[in-house]
């Protein structure tokens, strides 16, 4: 293979890397895809083209029999340039593994975006449970008034409703239940 031949096909690859760099759209994946791909065919055709650089080098030296001087700058320059190819290559290899490292840290960030957004607000829960408490204590307060006629044991409960809810709605309702509880004593002294 030519000097000018390697040339080319560098500028190409060159040509087809900036391509990928500049075209927008698509997701990370696609693209992280896409950049592996098409290092994974540069690293073939680098390889590819050192292995056709050294077999016409090796060629070249075994027709001649003798290596001359100028020969031996040739074969030192293709050298450099095999040299050359392999650190490219070693830095998109690293390029890659960069990139695909990267995605699998923003998979794993939605992920636990996704987890965090299922788990239940505590301070929501925590509400409910006070809500459904106040109510349940109204309950048992009625019980205690209406149908087993403990008058002082419903106005303890519906204090402490008061007192441990305040800003619930089920301590207006016992608000509401001792103001009736005390109208109801008022009209059976008249």
């Amino acid at each position: 293979m030519s000097e000018e031949r390697l040339k080319e096909l560098l500028r190409q690859a060159d040509r087809c890397a900036e391509s990928h760099r500049s075209s927008p759209g698509g997701d990370l994946a696609d693209i992280v895809r896409r950049r592996a791909r098409s290092r994974h065919i540069r690293r073939i055709s680098f390889s590819s083209a050192a292995a056709a650089v050294i077999l016409a080098a090796i060629g070249v030296w075994t027709v001649a029999g003798v290596l001359n001087a100028r020969n031996a700058r040739q074969i030192a320059a293709l050298e450099a340039k095999v040299a050359e190819l392999d650190v490219q290559m070693e830095t998109s290899l690293r390029f890659v593994k960069e990139l695909t490292q990267h995605e699998r840290e923003h998979a794993r960030l939605h992920q636990l975006k996704r987890e965090l957004a299922a788990i239940p607000d505590p301070l929501e829960e925590i509400a409910r449970q006070d809500d459904r408490t106040a109510f349940v204590m109204v309950y048992q307060a009625d019980k205690l008034y209406r149908e087993l006629n403990l008058r002082g044991s419903a106005v303890k409960t519906y204090n402490r409703v008061i007192k441990l809810f305040p800003e619930n709605r089920w301590a207006e309702v016992a608000k509401e239940r001792l103001s009736q509880m005390s109208q109801g004593d008022n009209n059976s002294e008249i």
